[in-house]
Parts: structure tokens; sequence; C-alpha cells
């Protein structure tokens, strides 16, 4: 591997201008080249710890959580499909039996005057109206579902957003450690 490309890698690396296949033969560089030169030799460890970071494998614990919340998601999903299905469905038996029994109670023969027409009518929304307040009651724990639904929503956010903070975390104390190293190595020349 040619030694004059590295340093130009490193920088290239640095300046987040690199190519997968570039950072893997940094890494490879790192793992594979004995003997270092001094102005390399700071960049080891910090190349090391990537490495071994791209190489870990999520523990079974949290496989096992994210597949109880896509679970726990389906279920929830499932129960809200159900409420508005059924809220639907007694909506409209409501209006059904509603009609119904507006159409017992009215003579089949018309009426020509249009007052009583008029109040024959205002009787039926007024029925109808208060078959359909009695379904909107129902409405209300729909509204409440909904209300728990947007809090695990937010709860989901916070969660990824401390999922990135760790991961930002342990990028950072890696290149610390690397400045230290730098560091370190740069006041003993």
């Amino acid at each position: 591997m040619n030694m004059d490309r590295i340093p130009l890698l490193i920088d290239k690396y640095f300046e987040g201008n690199t190519t997968i296949e570039e950072e893997k033969e940094i890494r490879e560089f790192f793992n594979t080249t004995p003997g270092l030169p001094d102005n390399l030799l700071p960049y080891k460890d910090f190349f090391m710890a990537i490495d071994v970071a791209a190489r870990m494998e999520p523990s079974s614990k949290f496989e096992m959580r994210i597949r109880q919340r896509i679970e726990m998601e389906r279920k929830r999903n499932s129960i809200t499909r159900r409420i508005y299905i059924t809220a639907g469905i007694a909506a409209a038996l409501m209006l059904v039996i509603g009609f119904q029994q507006i159409i017992k109670q009215q003579p089949i023969n018309t009426i020509d005057d249009p007052v009583i027409a008029m109040q024959i009518v205002t009787d039926a929304f007024s029925q109808v109206n208060k078959t359909i307040e009695k379904g909107m009651n129902s409405m209300y724990y729909i509204a409440e579902a909904d209300k728990a639904n947007e809090a695990i929503k937010r709860i989901k956010v916070l969660n990824e957003s401390v999922e990135k903070t760790a991961k930002i975390h342990f990028i950072s104390h890696s290149y610390k450690a690397f400045q230290n190293t730098h560091t370190r190595n740069n006041t003993n020349k």
C-alpha cells in the first residue's frame, strides 16, 4: 500500500470526502501495516476504534425490544382502526334506525300544507340530530385514543433522539481519545 497516499486519504476523511472503499483502505492500512511512521501513529487508535465500532452487532435484547415495539405498534394501529370502523358502523345504524322510525311515524299520504310539511321535516331532522349526538358522544373515546397515540409518537421520537445522542457521544469520545493520543505524540517530539 502506498505510504504517500494514506495521509491524503486521512485528510480527505476528516473533510468528509472519502468513499466507502477509501475508508476501508485506511482501516486495512492501520490493521495490517507494522512499524507505522511517527506522523501516522496518532491516527492508528482512532481508525482502530472506528473499525471496532463498525463490526459491533446490536445485542439480542436490542433486537427483542425492537420486535416488541413493532408488535405493540401493530396492535395499537389495529385497535384504533377497529374503533373507527365500529364507530362508523354504529353511526350508520343510528341513521338507518332514525330514518326507519321517521318513516313509520309518517302517514303514507302527502301533505299539501307547507307549514305542516315544514314542521314534520323539522321534527325529523331534530330526531336525527339527537341520534347523531348519541353517536358523537362515543367519538370522545376515539379522540382520547388519538391523544394517547400522539404522546406515544413523541416518546418514540425522544427514544430515537437518545439513541442518536448515544452514537454521537461514542464517536465524540473516540475522537477525543484520538486527539489526546495525537497531542501526547506531538508533545513528545
